[in-house]
């Protein structure tokens, strides 16, 4: 009896210690759980109990959010992951992959100002940071320097006419548009690469410009690469288009269409022809050509007038001696040409004075014309004789 009476207590102690090491072992499979994923606060007490409140936590050096393996943390709502922190420390917006401390998938307002740690600076636009965008999309911090101004710096101060009539006197600024930059200042000169711009746009060094309208030419109306178009009466206007070097001018366009050119070694305009044997040079008009250059050096005119400072009627004159005709003869017999007339070797090497020419060819017709009177006088003397 007392054999079985002592049966059974140790029966229940050992149940007793079976119930009482699932308990212990229970409890510390929850801790460690709680543990593992990073859990904890106190209780009141400044012990930790291992729950996190969704309501507000005490917690102190030792608690934490997150991981203790090498595993993510991830942020969910409405069982969609947004955030994720990886196990490397990066952050990520809209990603599930980021790939820098801060990566964001989407649209960033910023509605206050950006902090960049930078070294101290003075207030003046010489030493201030702004950002640059490169062409793969990064953006960098870089120093201010006195050649690149902010577009947000003050112009000066110009004069606006105030909607009464008055003249009011602001600081303008640089103002931005869709796809334009402007100010509102008409007194305005703009310098590149020169800090005293001498007008609206002055511009030390090369430009590139498609196309270019000048005066009133509409920029948005012309089809011409160059288009000018006087902005005053045409009459006021000495000159269209004006080139000049150090020595002498040397092309000019005036208002009446006349243009005008000067070379120091040459007077000359030089077109390059066409391969397609088309004229190089024409000038017409809505129904007729005026005047055309063809390809082989051809010229084409309605009339020439070609200005003369003499001409050829000192042959007429009492004073003018007539060389004889035997003398003509033998100068002929001699030198195969006129008096006074250009060789055939001269002509083909340096061409033809056409005014000169004329000229000639009229002393010569006029002189024909006195050997024929004396000739007639002889006939009629001859004829006398007879009688």
């Amino acid at each position: 009896m007392k054999k079985s009476i002592n049966q059974s207590i140790n029966q229940s102690i050992n149940q007793s210690i079976i119930l009482i090491n699932s308990v212990f072992f229970i409890l510390f499979f929850c801790s460690s759980i709680f543990a593992q994923n990073g859990n904890g606060s106190e209780n009141g007490t400044g012990q930790p109990n291992n729950q996190w409140k969704i309501n507000g936590n005490n917690t102190d050096t030792n608690n934490f959010i997150g991981t203790t393996n090498l595993q993510d943390v991830k942020f969910r709502t409405n069982n969609v992951e947004h955030l994720r922190l990886t196990k490397e420390g990066d952050l990520g917006l809209g990603t599930t992959n980021p790939a820098a401390k801060l990566d964001v998938y989407g649209n960033v307002i910023l509605r206050n100002s950006l902090q960049l740690p930078s070294t101290a600076l003075t207030s003046t636009f010489e030493n201030k940071y702004f950002l640059i965008v490169d062409s793969l999309g990064n953006v960098t911090k870089s120093l201010l320097n006195a050649q690149f101004i902010p577009i947000f710096q003050p112009l000066g101060i110009c004069d606006i006419p105030n909607q009464d009539g008055t003249v009011g006197i602001i600081t303008p600024y640089w103002t931005s548009g869709p796809n334009k930059l402007y100010s509102e200042c008409p007194s305005v000169n703009i310098g590149i690469a020169t800090s005293s711009p001498r007008v609206n746009l002055d511009v030390h060094g090369q430009a590139y410009l498609a196309k270019l309208s000048i005066g009133k030419a509409d920029p948005l109306a012309s089809m011409a690469y160059l288009h000018l178009k006087a902005q005053q009466n045409p009459s006021s206007i000495v000159k269209m288009m004006f080139i000049e070097s150090n020595e002498q001018e040397l092309l000019s366009l005036d208002y009446q269409g006349l243009l005008a050119t000067k070379n120091i070694n040459a007077q000359k305009i030089v077109i390059n022809a066409p391969d397609n044997n088309e004229s190089p040079f024409v000038i017409e008009t809505s129904n007729q050509k005026l005047l055309q250059l063809d390809y082989d050096g051809l010229l084409h005119a309605r009339r020439i007038r070609i200005d003369a400072v003499s001409w050829a009627d000192f042959v007429f004159d009492k004073k003018y001696e007539l060389l004889p005709l035997l003398d003509l003869k033998k100068f002929i017999t001699l030198n195969k040409h006129l008096p006074n007339i250009p060789t055939e070797q001269i002509v083909i090497s340096e061409g033809v004075d056409i005014i000169e020419m004329n000229k000639l060819l009229l002393q010569k017709v006029e002189e024909l014309t006195l050997y024929v009177i004396e000739l007639n006088d002889e006939v009629i003397k001859l004829k006398n004789q007879k009688k």
